[in-house]
């Protein structure tokens, strides 16, 4: 779910949009449903005027694309919207595309104008804020920020750590000898039960209904494994579309999580910091682990740079032990959100590092547990 990124809209006569569920959405008492007006001249100049003066206070900029006429709206879709941005205090802005459809987006703390950056000026002991956003499986999240206005994102810290081989071109072989098992891709023993396997962990095959197993190279033999995260402009049955777990340091959302709003998407950035070995490493979030799963699993290679050796995915040994601090900057994923190289991931999570004073000023000042 991204649910930030386009939201569905039922206007006048509440016609329906593909994928988009309104009878599940939220209703807002008093605001619903919400009319605006979309104004645009011949020089380009704009406006978005809201009808109800409750919501004038969340922060809602506008932008229009090209060709976009005076148009008044109904929009059903913005009730459960407002009463987000009421609980979850990001800035967004409204992106009006055509007539009465829309994009609501965030606007990212670390690229916004509010913060000017003095590159001359050592940033260590940048004063930060915390506050409580709420728990996920006993799991304290807490927002942090240089401002109590404008969070950059939230962290949590655990002790609990598994490993991810998904995307990996060996994580799973058809003997069962891959990096992890194939239990775990949901992949029988019993030749006569495969066609249970997990379609969101292997690939389909050409036939629609076998996994796709390599052919040649290196890993023939091996099933190409998926990621959440993907290159859209490859074939689904290319290793190279999904990320890489042994070479990407990505962290795995699992599913319940990744529903939460305000929990980022696919593609954002953040940095784990292993308290034990002192190590830190700048991250993807690339995968979307079981529903109901902590938080905590980690690729291959997040796990060897926070110090871990040897990792396995098959069984956890070898990843660092003791507490690990995770920070995710929401919605700061780039766009296309993959492919990306480990330099790339690595100069997206500094700006946000160098905004809150650097790692080591984040260590210092991040609550210590009660």
């Amino acid at each position: 779910m991204k649910f930030y990124a386009i939201v569905c809209v039922a206007v006048l006569a509440l016609s329906s949009v593909t994928g988009c569920n309104h009878t599940k959405q939220p209703a807002v008492s008093g605001l619903c449903p919400i009319s605006y007006t979309v104004m645009s001249d011949t020089s380009g100049n704009f406006t978005v005027q809201i009808g109800s003066e409750d919501i004038k206070d969340f922060s809602l900029a506008a932008e229009l694309e090209a060709g976009v006429s005076r148009k008044s709206c109904t929009a059903h879709a913005l009730c459960p919207f407002v009463k987000y941005v009421s609980e979850y205090p990001y800035k967004f802005k409204m992106i009006i595309k055509k007539d009465c459809e829309f994009v609501i987006e965030p606007v990212v703390t670390p690229k916004s104008s509010s913060i000017k950056l003095d590159e001359s000026a050592d940033r260590s002991g940048q004063k930060l804020y915390f506050e409580d956003w709420r728990k996920y499986n006993n799991q304290e999240l807490v927002f942090v920020g240089v401002n109590k206005e404008e969070p950059m994102g939230y962290f949590f810290k655990t002790n609990e750590m598994k490993v991810c081989a998904d995307g990996a071109p060996n994580a799973y072989h058809i003997d069962n000898k891959g990096l992890d098992y194939l239990a775990n891709a949901g992949y029988s023993k019993d030749v006569n039960k495969r066609k249970s396997w997990w379609r969101n962990v292997l690939a389909v095959g050409e036939n629609g209904a076998d996994a796709h197993v390599q052919q040649e190279g290196r890993y023939a033999g091996f099933f190409v494994s998926k990621t959440a995260l993907v290159d859209k402009n490859k074939d689904n049955r290319e290793v190279s579309k999904y990320v890489d777990a042994r070479t990407v340091p990505y962290l795995v959302f699992p599913g319940n999580f990744f529903k939460i709003k305000g929990s980022g998407t696919l593609g954002d950035f953040g940095v784990a910091y292993n308290y034990k070995t002192k190590k830190y490493a700048p991250f993807i979030v690339a995968e979307i682990g079981p529903a109901k799963a902590n938080l905590g699993e980690v690729s291959i290679r997040l796990a060897e740079q926070l110090g871990g050796v040897a990792v396995n995915p098959r069984n956890g040994a070898g990843v660092p032990s003791g507490d690990t601090l995770y920070i995710v900057f929401p919605f700061t994923h780039s766009s296309p959100k993959w492919p990306l190289s480990e330099k790339d991931i690595t100069q997206q999570v500094s700006q946000y590092l160098e905004v809150l004073g650097g790692i080591d000023n984040i260590v210092k000042k991040v609550p210590v547990d009660d």
